[in-house]
């Protein structure tokens, strides 16, 4: 288990509180994320992925900690990858989300350097399938 995963109120029986904790924390100290929704990708494994199960189970951890520990009445929903994006590569989700933002959006991402952009144009996807959902965005 990677050590920067463990703080002051985890250990190694329990490796993943401190992750839980901290992002439990952040989300309910900061203001500009109190009116915010959770929208969590909830982890599928899949026959003959080259994924690692067990890497996916220890995600499933994690987001049911922090579900358990931000506080009640914080809206959160979660989706199954096959619910908002389907089987589609990365590459495809990130040219999606390209061309449904706005130039101020996309001007976000250029002011920031991305070493797991693959990952973060997944949460953009996801949060603007939630958007779409809820009929805030088309």
């Amino acid at each position: 288990m990677d050590a920067r995963l463990i703080d002051e109120r985890g250990d190694p029986q329990h490796p993943y509180r401190g992750m839980i904790f901290a992002v439990a924390d952040h989300v309910s100290t900061n203001a500009r994320l109190q009116s915010v929704e959770l929208v969590i990708e909830r982890p599928q494994i899949y026959r003959n992925s080259p994924a690692d199960p067990n890497d996916l189970i220890s995600l499933a951890v994690v987001i049911g900690g922090l579900l358990a520990v931000i506080p009640r009445g914080r809206p959160a929903m979660t989706y199954l990858p096959r619910d908002w994006k389907g089987q589609v590569p990365k590459e495809v989700t990130e040219q999606r989300c390209r061309i449904r933002l706005s130039s101020a959006e996309l001007q976000k991402f250029k002011e920031k350097r991305m070493s797991l952009a693959h990952n973060v144009w997944d949460a953009v996807g996801l949060g603007m399938h939630h958007l779409r959902v809820r009929g805030i965005r088309s």
